[in-house]
This record gives C-alpha cells, sequence and structure tokens, in this order.
C-alpha cells in the first residue's frame, strides 16, 4: 500500500484504537462485518497498520487519509487487509493452533 510494503497487526491494541476511533463497543465488534461503513474500514485499516509499525519499531506518520489515498491506488488492498484482519481473530483449529 502506498507503493511499500507495510506490516499490519491486528490484536488488542488495534482493536483498542479502532473502537476509540470509531465508537464501537467491544461487544459490537462481531457485528462490524454486517454494518461497517467505508469509513469503519479505513479507521480499521489504519490502526491496523499503526499498530503493525509499533509492533517492527518502525515510524508511522500517516493519516486516515493518506490511507484512503492508498485505497484509491490499490483498491485490492482493502479485501487483502480485512482478509489479515478476519484470520487475525477466527477461531483456532481442533488441535488449538
Amino acid at each position: 500500500m502506498g507503493g511499500a510494503s507495510r506490516p499490519v497487526k491486528f490484536g488488542f491494541a488495534a482493536l483498542m484504537n479502532f473502537t476509540d476511533m470509531s465508537g464501537y463497543k467491544l461487544n459490537e465488534l462481531d457485528k462490524l462485518g454486517e454494518s461497517m461503513t467505508l469509513s469503519d474500514a479505513v479507521k480499521l485499516i489504519y490502526c491496523g497498520l499503526k499498530n503493525g509499525a509499533r509492533v517492527e519499531k518502525q515510524k508511522f506518520s500517516s493519516t486516515l487519509e493518506d490511507v484512503a489515498d492508498w485505497l484509491d491506488e490499490s483498491p485490492d488492498s482493502l479485501q487483502d487487509v480485512l482478509n489479515i484482519f478476519a484470520e487475525s481473530f477466527s477461531a483456532p483449529n481442533e488441535e488449538g493452533e
């Protein structure tokens, strides 16, 4: 995205930032896919990118508008990052992995 390879991580830090930005409550996160607006999607991706940079000890000074512009340049990135989000919180398999 944005002409660079960027780390993405969805964990509690990213969710904390997202709920603060979007107004979602913790018990509403399971309904995200049903009622997510475009603004919510950009905020969620922004939080995943910001948290990924933090974990990798990389500087992150991009804005929500920067992320939206990157999505303009690479629309497939929207679905790619949302898939990463879904995989981050999918149930573990039967072997506990």
